[in-house]
């Protein structure tokens, strides 16, 4: 049997505040952390209807920059994505997806 897995950045309400000081694209992003959550539980509901397994890949506003240059990448929504898909990689590898 073959699962599939998708990582979604997630984030912290104590450290939403700092990850929109921190993105490139922080225009994209909802003001406020429950508008955000609120969005991100709908994708993770999508995930699951197509049996897909959500990863919440929960980005750190002080180390994800540092890992974004380390990677050649833009702090924004791109860099996210790969970010969220590299930790359910991990996951997936470990056995926890």
């Amino acid at each position: 049997m073959q699962v599939s897995a998708s990582g979604i950045p997630w984030y912290k309400r104590e450290d939403y505040s700092e990850i929109l000081k921190v993105m490139d694209d922080a225009n994209l992003l909802p003001r406020d952390f429950d508008s955000w959550l609120k969005k991100a539980e709908q994708v993770k509901k999508q995930l699951k209807a197509r049996g897909i397994v959500p990863i919440e890949a929960y980005i750190n506003p002080s180390e994800f920059p540092a890992w974004c240059r380390a990677r050649s990448l833009n702090v924004n929504a791109a860099a996210r994505l790969e970010y969220a898909n590299f930790v359910a990689f991990k996951s997936y590898q470990q056995g926890k997806a």
